[in-house]
């Protein structure tokens, strides 16, 4: 993991994975903009740097390049944080992958539930005192409502008898959960968690090797320019709702809630308020990061 040198002390600080491309990086760039201290976290330390100079013309952006695949990197990315500040005011989680070869990380998860939902789980919990100092505003962008609460905890960490589109599906469903967790954790502490469904946004989400034919062709060169007529959003146009989320005052009351596009609200269901699926889902996490976060 690269560890940005900076001066800027014990400022508080604005946190976006996924920032070096998509919503995440036009994320970054409007918190940027309104004068936040901004770590975008990414993989790829070439792409990284070529973002960080980018964003940095909107204001004080650093990249620190961690593989949010490897647990072990998670953990060292918290502590870098915490010994930059003990003060976080906004954390966009924003990082996601969707492969349909199945593939397990270095700790035997598969790498959808491991990205999409683990990692986001084990770096906040670590985060948990910054967090509540700076009173944040935590936006988890996922699912958001859209999908079903079917979990195969026996299976974890493996999930060897499901495709990686279901593990897919449980990643988003569990950061529902997650989100319905944190928010009754921590809303005592003024802290404001909230979960977005971005849409269908314009992202390299979809773009690997290991993917389909049909997804690919959702990227085609024929079909993209008539899907951004009709359902494609862009980047920009998706980061409206979690920059919304992450510093509007009006935003403060909406603890617990989801959004979709353009700041349109989404009925939250019981289930991801379930308190013993919440405990459940939080147990079998903590067990898939080593047994303590």
């Amino acid at each position: 993991m690269t560890i940005p040198n900076t001066s800027a002390g014990r400022r508080p600080l604005s946190i976006v994975t996924g920032g070096t491309d998509g919503i995440g990086k036009e994320v970054a760039r409007e918190l940027a903009r309104r004068g936040k201290r901004v770590w975008i976290i990414g993989r790829d330390e070439a792409k990284g740097a070529v973002a960080e100079e980018e964003l940095r013309a909107d204001g004080d952006v650093r990249f620190v390049a961690t593989d949010l695949a490897v647990l072990t990197q998670v953990r060292a990315l918290s502590e870098t944080i915490l010994v930059d500040t003990d003060e976080i005011e906004i954390l966009v989680h924003s990082a996601g992958i969707l492969e349909i070869r199945h593939g397990l990380n270095d700790d035997g998860i598969e790498k959808n539930f491991a990205i999409n939902y683990l990692a986001r789980f084990l770096l906040t919990e670590r985060l948990l005192p910054a967090l509540i100092k700076g009173r944040a505003r935590i936006v988890i962008i996922a699912g958001a409502g859209m999908n079903k609460l079917e979990f195969d905890f026996e299976g974890l960490p493996g999930i060897p008898n499901l495709t990686p589109l279901k593990t897919f599906t449980q990643s988003q469903a569990a950061n529902d959960v997650w989100t319905q967790d944190l928010a009754a954790r921590l809303g005592g502490f003024g802290v404001v968690v909230t979960g977005v469904m971005p849409g269908m946004v314009e992202t390299n989400i979809r773009q690997n090797e290991a993917n389909s034919f049909l997804l690919r062709a959702v990227d085609s060169r024929w079909l993209k320019p008539l899907l951004r007529k009709t359902l494609l959003l862009s980047p920009a146009t998706a980061a409206i709702t979690p920059v919304w989320l992450a510093t509007d005052p009006a935003a403060a009351s909406v603890n617990g809630e989801f959004f979709g596009p353009k700041m349109k609200p989404i009925a939250v269901t019981v289930g991801p308020k379930d308190p013993a699926l919440q405990q459940r889902l939080r147990d079998t996490s903590v067990r898939l990061v080593g047994g303590q976060v």
